[in-house]
């Protein structure tokens, strides 16, 4: 039994005409359907429907499935131009774990793109990956130096970055002073206020052995993670250390789907399509 015709292959044979399985795939053709979708697509997206426009961006995507996209460099153009269009509008729609994927695809098929490392920066700060946001920011300005909006999310990550790693440390010190933690192979002998509280009970909590709390260690441990896990000590305090920013006129805050603040530029949607 032979396999199902593929959409590809349907979608050549609806305008050749005759049987799927006889029709060889016509790249052009589906180039040019895609192109289509892809102009509708931002029609919608300027009009603010970016549900819409995805769709339309995924079903241009869909018909190159089959296309091996190295031997067709206009098909591979536009499969890139897709991808980073549904990145920026999976973005406008707060799917970051989706933007985030759409983007790793157009720099897997780009490397360089400038699109798409910016792209795949912003989803991963806001998914709170800073130490690969800033990674992509650093590949992208070290080829591009002069790109702005770069340069901003770089210090907007780097900022988002050090909030994170002061409450982190906020938390451990409220952890640690509650004596909450524990650590392995030590004795801890109980606060004055348990022991006031309840002398006979605190002197038999200490009977127990409890094990005591590495302090440092447990700072340490939760300032490296809020850090990213790829920095070291000096590099925790550098970021602790950076000055606030300072937003130029045509970025904005706006408040997140949990209540933090976000920044971001003003959305000036006919530029950013391609």
């Amino acid at each position: 039994m032979s396999p199902a015709p593929s959409r590809q292959a349907e979608a050549c044979a609806s305008v050749h005409g005759g049987y799927a399985e006889d029709v060889p795939l016509d790249v052009p053709l589906l180039t040019r359907l895609s192109t289509e979708s892809k102009v509708s697509a931002n029609e919608a997206f300027k009009e603010g429907r970016f549900e819409r426009a995805a769709e339309l961006y995924v079903r241009g995507l869909s018909r190159f499935e089959e296309v091996p996209l190295d031997d067709h460099p206009a098909a591979k153009a536009l499969c890139l131009t897709l991808l980073l269009n549904l990145s920026l509008c999976r973005l406008r729609m707060g799917e970051h774990r989706r933007a985030y994927n759409a983007a790793m695809r157009a720099v897997k098929l780009d490397p360089g793109s400038e699109k798409g490392l910016y792209r795949r920066a912003e989803a991963a700060m806001h998914l709170g990956n800073y130490a690969e946001a800033e990674a992509d920011l650093s590949a992208l300005l070290k080829e591009h130096p002069h790109n702005a909006s770069a340069t901003q999310l770089l210090r907007q990550n780097r900022e988002k970055r050090r909030l994170a790693a002061s409450m982190s440390q906020q938390q451990a010190n409220k952890m640690l002073s509650s004596g909450g933690i524990y650590a392995e192979g030590h004795t801890q002998s109980l606060s004055s206020k348990t022991q006031g509280d309840s002398g006979k009970d605190g002197a038999n909590m200490q009977d127990k052995g409890l094990p005591a709390v590495d302090w440092e260690k447990v700072l340490d441990d939760m300032k490296h993670a809020a850090s990213g896990c790829n920095e070291n000590k000096g590099e925790a305090k550098t970021a602790l250390d950076r000055e606030s920013v300072e937003l130029p006129s045509d970025w904005e805050t706006v408040i997140g789907p949990n209540g933090e603040e976000v920044w971001r530029k003003r959305l000036d949607d006919s530029t950013d399509t391609q």
